[in-house]
């Protein structure tokens, strides 16, 4: 079994304030983090929330949407023995979100985005996408001529949709790479000003 100890936020419309309470989140390793956080906190949406990261003494914060890519075991080594902070408080939309498996999937844990935030967000950006630009530097090298390899085009097809400033900030890619990129890896602009990308599905 294993335990993780969460601090729950959520809006109370009722008040007009945020309620917190700590919770001892326990499942089996391979259970879904998301299932073990509805069972115990009901959901009327069947959202699990966000897990906040806020650095300590700071107001440096970054947060994550909790899909269903990541176990109890992988977030306990996330938490690595910190408290989490699950929130449920309403976030802006626009713009790419990352999720906490992804998070989980570039190595990341809570003292070390503490660590990389004191830095700066650009330090947080290459560490959380150092194999997306990797393997973008790999076809740059090659020539953007070139059909993008498989790992490539994996990273690209993660998200159906892009934003052009999300896809030159993930992949350190000027406009025109960005653009070559989507368009190779199946993607069209939804209009003119080529600001907005989505998937070409048949």
């Amino acid at each position: 079994m294993v335990t993780i100890r969460v601090k729950f936020v959520s809006w109370s419309s009722a008040v007009g304030e945020n309620r917190a309470q700590d919770v001892e989140l326990v499942g089996e390793a391979d259970d879904l983090f998301a299932d073990v956080i509805l069972a115990r906190i009901p959901s009327e949406e069947s959202h699990a929330g966000h897990v906040d990261v806020r650095v300590p003494g700071t107001e440096a914060w970054t947060f994550a949407p909790i899909d269903r890519g990541v176990t109890m075991r992988q977030v306990h080594t996330f938490a690595g023995g910190e408290e989490i902070t699950v929130s449920r408080v309403g976030r802006g939309g626009g713009g790419l979100m990352d999720t906490l498996s992804e998070w989980v999937g570039a190595g990341l844990t809570v003292v070390g985005i503490w660590d990389l935030l004191r830095q700066g967000h650009g330090a947080f950006g290459a560490a959380l996408y150092r194999s997306q630009r990797a393997e973008a530097r790999r076809w740059l090298i090659v020539g953007t001529h070139t059909q993008p390899h498989l790992e490539l085009t994996q990273w690209v097809k993660a998200h159906p949709g892009w934003a052009m400033t999300d896809v030159t900030r993930v992949f350190t890619l000027n406009v025109a790479e960005a653009a070559t990129l989507l368009r190779a890896s199946g993607y069209t602009p939804y209009d003119a000003s080529g600001q907005y990308w989505h998937e070409i599905t048949d």
